[in-house]
Formats: C-alpha cells, structure tokens, sequence
C-alpha cells in the first residue's frame, strides 16, 4: 500500500513539470509575435505600389498570396483574400485589409506600413496576443488605427483577426 501512495505524489509532480514546460510564456509570446509582426509589415516598402491602376485587385490578390500570406493564419488568409475581391479597393485601409492603401493621387493600391506598435493585451487562456497599431491619418475618413490578433498556427505566431 505504502509503494502505492509513493507513486501518487511523483506522478502528480511529473505531470506538473510537464505541464510547466509546455506553459504559455508571456514574453517569449510578445517577443516572438511581435518579431513576425514587423517582418510582415516589412515585406515591402513603405508606400510600394501593389497594383499601377486603383481598380486593378489581381495584381493585389497575387503579392497577398505570394508574400503576405505565410503572415497569415489560413482563415484570415481566406478573409483577406475575400475582401479584397468583394469591396476592392474601395475600403482597403479597413478591417482584414489595413495594410492596403489607395493613393488618391497617383490612383494605385500600396503597401501600408508606417505603423506605431503596442502591446495592448496578451491572453493567457487562447493564448492570443493582441496589438495596437497607429499611423498618421492619410485623409478624412481613412481609419488609422488598428487592432490585430497574433496566434501561434502550425508553430507560427501569425496574424489572425
């Protein structure tokens, strides 16, 4: 009996430390998201141009698909994708698609990437973390700050909302 009771506690013990190693880490998460966070938003240039005409969403659709989509989770890859082909480039610096941008001017789509970063929460229990990003506002009525879900997918830290 006594050889019984001795095998509770160790395995107890065991399954703690194991639990332990497998534990959500806090900082290790915000430092590792947000390195993937500013890698995405350095994929290109500040204000390259995506697409020569404002209209034109392939040439749009193919560099999402071909370097932005590793950034992505699979279902915010589908979400991007089905924006910009339903609203095209009419509400690009919105929601799924913040990071594109109309150039009134010169009438093409650009990469945004002038953003401020901040830590704004970090979920222990979805294990999310979750950031806030600034910019200066471009013209009247363009949204300028953003709310982005990071999660690991595939042992990635991607974005995700």
């Amino acid at each position: 009996m006594k050889k019984r009771l001795l095998l509770l506690p160790s395995s107890l013990l065991f399954l703690v430390a194991c639990n332990d190693e497998n534990a959500f880490d806090e900082e290790e998460a915000i430092e590792q998201s947000q390195a993937q966070l500013e890698e995405f938003l350095n994929t290109f240039e500040s204000q390259e141009t995506l697409a020569e005409e404002q209209g034109d969403i392939e040439p749009v659709i193919v560099a999402t698909n071909e370097h932005l989509a590793e950034y992505f989770t699979d279902s915010f890859h589908e979400k991007v994708i089905k924006t910009i082909e339903e609203t095209g480039h009419s509400h690009y610096n919105e929601g799924a698609t913040f990071f594109l941008e109309n150039d009134p001017f010169e009438r093409k789509t650009v990469f945004r990437n002038d953003f401020s970063i901040e830590v704004d929460e970090v979920d222990e229990d979805t294990e999310t973390v979750v950031y806030y990003l600034d910019s200066p506002e471009r013209s009247i009525g363009q949204q300028h700050s953003y709310m982005v879900d990071m999660i690991q997918e595939n042992g990635e830290w991607k974005i995700n909302n």
